[in-house]
């Protein structure tokens, strides 16, 4: 049993509730030098060690807004998107 979050309705028990997005923001993430660290097998070797690498960064959307849904509103807001 829970509350739509845009209608208001409470929804019976056992019914199921839908995550929605309200809003979306462009992000971007800087380089990181030696950001992963995992283990690894040196190929000289052939023995395990530490490897580190490094995270581009790049660019992203991140879910600014979101919404617990019932079904009659997720349809409603897929239709309209």
């Amino acid at each position: 049993m829970y509350n739509c979050e845009l209608c208001g309705k409470t929804q019976p028990p056992s019914t199921p509730s839908f995550a929605v997005v309200l809003a979306w923001r462009v992000r971007e993430y800087p380089f990181r030098p030696n950001a992963n660290t995992f283990r690894g097998v040196d190929e000289r070797t052939g023995l395990r060690k530490i490897v580190q690498t490094d995270d581009p960064g790049g660019k992203g959307f991140e879910r600014v807004r979101e919404a617990r849904v019932c079904r009659s509103c997720r349809e409603a807001h897929d239709a309209s998107h």
